[in-house]
């Protein structure tokens, strides 16, 4: 056989051999793709459930806060709320004092009696903070997270338990701020200045409309208690 016939033999071979090598390489490819695609189709479910849950989640949480019937049962309830659920185990609420003189002593009246029932059971988790030093500490209504509170802050939490670190959001109804949720944690670690706050703040829009609700009917309490019959 003349040597020269083989080589076109050989150029099919290397044809064939190129063509099988590059649609091996474009089904890797493609499976490649399809195991990335998978695996992100994986995480936008994850993140669809994990939403979810925290609807319904928040939904169970508003009725609970909504459905209290005095700021007492309203401060126990966030309490262990946010023990249970987010393991944060020191809980203070403080109101905003407010300016106006006949406001602010019906508020201090209110206060009065919840605080009185609340240290039958445990320290007080309901306070007062003045305007100035609101205006001082969050001049634009942010949530303030920190390791080293202010002196002001420090006193809302009423325990002698060990704080590392602390978290204050504003509860805001509508534009006005109403007073503070402040949490705080022996972990260093739990509350760290420039992380999201977001699921703790829609929390305290809840949480917001549930003491001025609750204000408002202990406000209607007490006239009625204080009306000539």
């Amino acid at each position: 056989m003349n040597p020269d016939q083989s080589h076109p033999k050989n150029t099919v071979i290397d044809a064939k051999q190129a063509i099988f090598d590059k649609i091996f390489k474009e089904n890797q490819e493609l499976r490649d793709l399809n195991q990335e695609l998978n695996l992100m189709l994986e995480i936008f479910e994850k993140r669809a459930r994990e939403r979810e849950e925290q609807l319904n989640r928040f939904e169970s949480l508003e009725d609970r806060l909504l459905n209290t019937k005095d700021l007492g049962g309203l401060t126990a309830t966030v309490q262990k709320i946010l023990a249970d659920d987010f393991n944060i185990p020191t809980v203070t609420i403080a109101l905003l004092k407010i300016a106006d003189k006949e406001s602010a002593t019906n508020l201090d009246n209110i206060m009065d009696t919840v605080v009185a029932a609340q240290k039958s059971n445990h320290d007080p988790i309901l306070s007062l903070i003045s305007n100035e030093n609101y205006q001082r500490l969050f001049p634009n209504h942010k949530p303030l997270i920190t390791q080293q509170p202010d002196p002001v802050l420090s006193n809302l939490f009423a325990t002698d338990a060990e704080i590392k670190s602390a978290a204050f959001i504003p509860l805001m109804s509508r534009t006005r701020c109403i007073g503070t949720l402040n949490l705080a944690s022996p972990d260093p670690k739990k509350f760290v200045p420039g992380t999201a706050t977001d699921t703790v703040e829609k929390l305290c829009r809840i949480l917001a409309t549930a003491v001025e609700n609750n204000i408002l009917k202990e406000r209607i309490r007490q006239l009625e208690e204080t009306t000539p019959k």
